[in-house]
């Protein structure tokens, strides 16, 4: 469920919230915030858009130009690498703000505040040199959403060098002329940055045990999708999103928790309680995406074809349809017996990103023998890669398509004739009938 590269944006995301957590020595919170001052703390905004302010989504949205221009400065200090740079392009007083008005920081008199804000600051000026981790080579922005005149919230795939995108959604403000970060999530994470830079507060007289619970599925988080956590680990996984869940940590918090709880169970072939966990967290306040990819990836492995192919339109009318949704579309309607609607799928996905190789293995698998002939043309785009013809060949051998499969045999064979895959799958495919 999880790119590689969401791997290291994890890594980024986490080691810098957690130092920003542990840097400063917090105000001890006593007793909670009194009804004046709770009702002095500004009221957190609905995420729904008013009526008139602008709102799109879809394949690519096209932003007003000083939004993307801006975005296009931040990715530039990203990938300048330099501390000062990219520290210009924050907003430490918005996302000061936003965990005010989020209530992840408690009621306090105006002098704590100020002093608790620049301890914020100091602990972050000494890691925005990790954040040249995020820079991209190329993005393609899926929804802009304008919260009000001065805040916009954008989500973006951006993508690296070797083509792997990870889906991340951006909070910035106008300040001056400028447009500053405040905030931003990893849709794969669920878990917002802002979340970790104020969980001190949030978890100020919590257990310990509970505490220690969260570093732990924290840290988890990277290995969870690897396939590198074995049955222990995941049921220590579950034990310790439980404590998580059960205490009085933020909303954002226990989506995180919930989250990975549900992959843990998905991974351990317990899908009955993994859905039930992934039904609670769509009740949960805020927006969790990334739910209906785990949905829809549960119910195709259950064959509920129409319940899986409902799960990723979902995702795709909230993140935008990407060659990944698409692929994943095409292959459930290939399994359905729906041979043509899976073949749309995979030619949009090769639309958004033409050297996808898994949506021309699906591609290859929904063609009927009259029409394979279409594929030669993406091979060619490919050079004839012996990688690519492979791969095509092995998805539509495992799902029993061999129309696909011997025509990418037949110009593996033309311009790999030494290849030991020709031999491998020989005996079989050359008695295929055309």
């Amino acid at each position: 469920m999880v790119s590689r590269r969401t791997v290291r944006f994890w890594w980024v995301f986490f080691i810098v919230g957690t130092a920003i957590v542990s840097g400063p020595v917090w105000p001890k919170q006593v007793g909670g915030a009194s009804p004046a001052q709770e009702a002095e703390l500004p009221v957190e905004k609905s995420p729904s858009t008013p009526q008139g302010i602008e709102k799109v989504s879809g394949q690519e949205v096209v932003m007003p130009d000083d939004v993307r221009l801006g975005l296009e400065d931040l990715n530039n200090a990203f990938a300048s690498g330099s501390s000062r740079r990219i520290g210009r392009k924050f907003s430490m007083e918005a996302m000061f703000e936003s965990l005010q008005e989020r209530k992840l920081i408690p009621a306090l008199e105006a002098a704590e505040l100020s002093q608790l804000r620049e301890r914020m600051e100091v602990a972050m000026r000494s890691k925005y040199r990790n954040f040249s981790e995020l820079a991209w080579t190329h993005v393609k922005w899926t929804r802009f959403e304008r919260l009000d005149d001065q805040r916009v919230v954008v989500l973006g795939r951006h993508y690296d060098a070797n083509e792997l995108s990870t889906s991340v959604r951006w909070w910035l403000k106008r300040e001056a002329d400028e447009w500053k970060v405040y905030d931003l999530e990893i849709l794969d994470l669920n878990l917002r940055f802002s979340t970790l830079a104020g969980v001190g507060f949030s978890v100020a007289g919590k257990q310990l045990e509970s505490m220690s619970a969260f570093q732990e599925i924290s840290s988890a988080a990277e290995m969870l999708n690897s396939g590198m956590l074995d049955e222990a680990d995941l049921e220590q996984l579950i034990e310790n999103a439980d404590l998580v869940l059960e205490d009085e940590f933020p909303d954002d918090i226990k989506r995180f928790a919930l989250l990975l709880r549900a992959v843990a169970l998905a991974q351990l072939d317990d899908a009955t309680a993994a859905l039930e966990d992934l039904e609670q967290l769509e009740k949960m306040p805020g927006e969790s995406p990334i739910l209906y990819r785990l949905r829809g990836e549960i119910f195709a492995s259950q064959e509920r074809h129409a319940a899986a192919i409902e799960s990723f339109q979902k995702l795709g009318e909230l993140l935008g349809y990407d060659v990944g949704i698409h692929e994943a579309l095409s292959d459930i309607f290939l399994d359905w017996g729906k041979s043509e609607q899976a073949a749309d799928q995979a030619r949009l996905g090769l639309k958004d990103m033409p050297e996808s190789v898994g949506c021309l293995a699906s591609l290859a698998a929904a063609l009927p023998a009259s029409k394979v002939a279409e594929l030669e043309p993406l091979f060619k785009d490919h050079d004839y890669d012996e990688y690519v013809l492979a791969t095509v060949i092995e998805w539509c051998v495992e799902a029993d398509r061999l129309a696909g499969a011997k025509f990418a045999y037949q110009i593996l064979k033309k311009h790999h004739p030494n290849s030991d895959l020709v031999q491998e799958w020989g005996e079989d495919l050359d008695s295929v009938d055309d």
